[in-house]
């Protein structure tokens, strides 16, 4: 049931990205990846996952493009491949 309460909360965080996405900072590695990815922090502690996220102004909402848990290394451009939608 942990692991269930936990995924909510996770798309619960994920969801309040509709409302002012820009709230959240551009992460370190925006400029190897050549566009503003953003993070928004979900957990406490040692569970603390960055949502990594582009926002697409021209079409009004987010991509999520991945969920970092922080204990990691930096991310890398080819962490966040995302193919055809880039800009």
């Amino acid at each position: 049931m942990h692991s269930e309460k936990w995924r909510v909360r996770l798309f619960q965080a994920i969801l309040s990205l509709d409302e002012m996405p820009a709230r959240c900072p551009v992460i370190p590695e925006a400029g190897e990846l050549g566009y503003e990815a953003r993070h928004l922090l979900y957990g406490r502690g040692n569970g603390v996952y960055p949502i990594i996220f582009h926002i697409r102004e021209d079409e009004r909402h987010v991509r999520v493009l991945r969920v970092w848990h922080a204990s990691r290394d930096a991310i890398t451009a080819a962490d966040v491949h995302f193919g055809a939608w880039q800009e």
